[in-house]
């Protein structure tokens, strides 16, 4: 098995988080509709 390293940095992390705050609230409104469109 081959180790790959992968330097991450502080604006992948927050890029990471943005994005699963993004999916959580997309479920989270597939499941109670909003009146906002």
């Amino acid at each position: 098995m081959t180790q790959s390293i992968i330097k991450i940095s502080k604006s992948d992390h927050m890029i990471a988080k943005l994005s699963a705050i993004a999916v959580a609230l997309a479920i989270i409104d597939f499941f109670i509709p909003s009146p906002i469109p």
